[in-house]
């Protein structure tokens, strides 16, 4: 009867810590918490009823916000239930530094490329942080031997790595929360490869850089608009 009560109190002290562990910081709630999209409901009419008006097929599937460093554009996209792509929302940007090439080194200002996923978001101040580094980036790190990456790369409507303007922002997080946050993903390329300027040249690349635009330009496919 004692090793029984001692069996019960063990199973309850690790459930007390599980819980304790799931509400904590670092838990599990706090984890989809930090990837959760609230924005106020007048705005996300608006949007609604443009996306009616376009006659696209519900539910999103899928939502993609491009960037093209040189250029400082970004396209908004979505897929549809019918696996159609429509182009969303296109706008000028802000770079602190758009220099040809990816982070390195946490000192670099640099905004890497590749693709990548939201990490973390503040609805209130409309600003985002991606997935950096991903597993990509952490793999090149190690094998190139060079310090870990601890940089935080921060897309926000006022002055920060990456500047969106309000209305793209907005348009932005309403489709990854349509489409839910782990179906959303940031393209970030070096310039519009779907033009027929080559790739700005760039000394400072690692020679695996055609690893991550050969990834960028199987997605780039499926975005047939050019930007003028």
């Amino acid at each position: 009867m004692l090793n029984m009560k001692k069996s019960y109190l063990i199973i309850f002290a690790v459930l007390i810590m599980i819980f304790l562990w799931a509400i904590s910081p670092f838990g599990i709630f706090d984890v989809f918490n930090k990837r959760k999209i609230n924005l106020d409901k007048q705005t996300t009419q608006v949007i609604k009823n443009e996306i009616k008006e376009k006659n696209i097929v519900y539910p999103i599937q899928q939502t993609r916000l491009i960037i093209h460093k040189q250029e400082q554009l970004s396209e908004v996209w979505i897929t549809d239930k019918n696996n159609q792509n429509h182009l969303m929302f296109s706008d000028s940007i802000l770079i602190e530094n758009s220099q040809i090439g990816t982070r390195l080194y946490d000192e670099e200002s640099i905004i890497p490329e590749g693709i990548y996923q939201i990490k973390t978001v503040n609805s209130k101040d409309l600003s985002f942080e991606i997935d950096f580094p991903n597993t990509f980036d952490i793999e090149k790190q190690k094998a190139d031997k060079r310090p870990e990456l601890t940089s935080n790369i921060t897309f926000a409507i006022t002055k920060n790595d990456l500047q969106l303007s309000k209305e793209l922002m907005t348009e932005f997080l309403f489709l990854a929360k349509e489409a839910d946050v782990k179906n959303t993903q940031i393209l970030l390329f070096p310039n519009d490869f779907r033009s027929n300027q080559p790739i700005p040249n760039c000394l400072t690349c690692p020679f695996w850089i055609e690893e991550i635009y050969g990834s960028l330009r199987v997605h780039l496919n499926s975005f047939s608009t050019k930007i003028q």
